[in-house]
């Protein structure tokens, strides 16, 4: 008898691309180049929009025991489960084999009073999704420019702490697994974040960690705030992947005028670039959005994002004269209807 929450069912269907896509991107030190005409990189920021979803899929029990002051999470599957319970997020993901439920999957959840880190194990490579807390987001509206001197330049005060307090668990998770720094040295580490997991991912330090300098492969974050400084540079030595969406006004937080700049490689999923007055308005403009304005977090869920990225995918590799079918694909996706799955859990 099957005993499944709905949501299962749905979230399951969602990571169904995950192991494909990892697969092509080439995490896994060859990609899959006989099967997709794209680059690896066109996959990675796929497979790293799903890595970046996975943390909403765990909740913490002051998230389950205040639930309103977690609606401020930017996820609709996360307050799906909320209100409906928690899944068993190794049978949700499955396994890189392709055999149902993962049994054989390691996964391990490293948590701070602010930040969650889901670490996938597949051999010796590490895929880490982070995400904050409703405790980090709670101090979101009142988001403040200052800024830290570190070794690699300055960054922003309250993330910096609160990616230290992360390195510090992760370092201990690492020392659990591998005794010596030899073993710990053969590890290879692909990092994602939405939102403020975004900036805690993109400052992550391999060293901090324990880790060596080399073992982060690349950092994907999605509608992620500003993290430092225009002479800064990232503490894992790599640039970072960076996107954002149209009218999703946190990537454009803390503001330029506060001597911030926005992350390395960013790409735009956007109709029209960026401009100066549309930096000047959300500038001036933010905190009203953030109190008030409901559009700010469905213009700036997770979901969005990976279902751009998926549409990426399916835009190149189908042929131009039908540019918005979904037939011809490389990875079979049900995010645009994201909202049908959830509708009958309501």
């Amino acid at each position: 008898m099957n005993n499944r929450p709905p949501v299962y069912d749905a979230l399951h269907e969602f990571s169904k691309p995950f192991w494909s896509a990892v697969k092509h991107a080439g995490w896994f030190n060859q990609a899959m180049f006989d099967l997709a005409p794209l680059p690896p990189e066109s996959f990675a920021a796929s497979a790293g929009s799903l890595l970046a979803f996975f943390p909403y899929c765990v909740t913490t029990d002051g998230e389950t025991n205040d639930i309103e002051r977690a609606t401020i999470i930017p996820c609709e599957a996360f307050q799906h489960l909320l209100r409906h319970g928690s899944v068993d997020i190794a049978r949700v993901i499955g396994n890189p084999n392709g055999e149902d439920e993962g049994e054989e999957l390691e996964i391990d959840i490293i948590a701070t009073d602010a930040s969650l880190a889901l670490v996938i194990r597949v051999n010796n490579v590490f895929l880490i999704g982070v995400r904050g807390t409703s405790y980090m987001y709670e101090w979101l509206s009142n988001l403040c420019a200052l800024k830290l001197q570190e070794a690699k330049g300055e960054y922003h005060r309250g993330f910096w702490v609160e990616t230290k307090k992360l390195e510090l668990e992760i370092c201990k998770f690492f020392k659990t697994k591998f005794n010596g720094k030899k073993e710990r040295s053969k590890c290879v580490v692909y990092l994602s974040g939405h939102s403020l997991g975004g900036a805690i991912a993109s400052l992550l330090d391999p060293c901090a960690i324990g880790l060596s300098p080399c073992s982060i492969k690349g950092t994907f974050v999605y509608g992620a705030p500003r993290t430092l400084s225009k002479t800064s540079w990232y503490p894992s030595g790599l640039p970072v992947q960076a996107r954002d969406l149209q009218l999703d006004i946190i990537p454009h937080l803390p503001p330029l005028f506060a001597g911030y700049r926005n992350h390395k490689h960013l790409v735009e999923r956007r109709l029209y670039p960026r401009g100066k007055l549309m930096e000047l308005w959300i500038s001036l403009r933010w905190k009203q959005w953030l109190r008030k304005n409901a559009k700010v977090k469905s213009n700036h869920i997770i979901e969005k994002y990976m279902f751009m990225e998926y549409l990426a995918i399916q835009c190149s590799t189908i042929p131009a004269s039908s540019p918005y079918s979904c037939d011809q694909g490389y990875l079979e996706f049900p995010f645009g209807r994201y909202r049908e799955f959830f509708d009958f859990v309501e």
